[in-house]
């Protein structure tokens, strides 16, 4: 099985199985839990990330799926946080994780003025979309590929980017459940 096929069945059980918001999310700050969760995503890269060699490149998927469930469960906090819910669907949540970097989601999301449109997609559309970022996804992973060989510091180069990157999918999910959201 390739990479890509690899990416496209981890995305398509992640975005189909949304998480249930953490109780505890309900108490903390949108700030705290962008916070926690950043935390969390560069710990467990940079961790995954310490092996040089060959074995690192064993870790590049497990890495992914870490982060990307933190990065999910992020975004449900944030829903309940917002008391919004009833309005995480499998769009919203691919746009909250991949909208900075796929550019096709916004045919799935559009802001219009102070809110946002969410058009519901049917399963083959959806799996479409899937494929093409999952095949994004696979070129992004060569530049990774490249910094697990240098021990520590491309762990530490791969923990900033998943702090950054988990910090703005918090950004993107605050911003659109912040915001009036209109589902279709």
């Amino acid at each position: 099985m390739k990479i890509t096929d690899k990416i496209n069945l981890l995305l398509l059980e992640l975005l189909t199985n949304l998480p249930a918001p953490r109780n505890s999310a309900l108490s903390a700050s949108l700030d705290q839990l962008i916070k926690s969760a950043a935390l969390k995503a560069a710990a467990v890269s940079g961790a995954l990330s310490l092996p040089a060699g060959a074995l690192a490149l064993l870790t590049l998927l497990p890495d992914l799926v870490a982060v990307w469930k933190i990065q999910a469960q992020l975004v449900a906090d944030i829903a309940a946080v917002s008391g919004k819910s009833n309005q995480l669907t499998r769009e919203t949540l691919l746009y909250c994780l991949f909208g900075q970097e796929a550019m096709a989601s916004e045919d799935l999301v559009v802001r219009i003025g102070q809110r946002f449109v969410v058009r519901r997609s049917s399963q083959k559309m959806f799996e479409s979309f899937l494929g093409k970022l999952g095949l994004r996804i696979g070129r992004n992973l060569l530049g990774e590929r490249v910094a697990r060989w240098i021990p520590f510091v491309g762990a530490a180069v791969i923990a900033r980017y998943s702090f950054n990157d988990t910090a703005k999918v918090g950004q993107t999910a605050r911003e659109l459940f912040g915001a009036e959201i209109e589902i279709k």
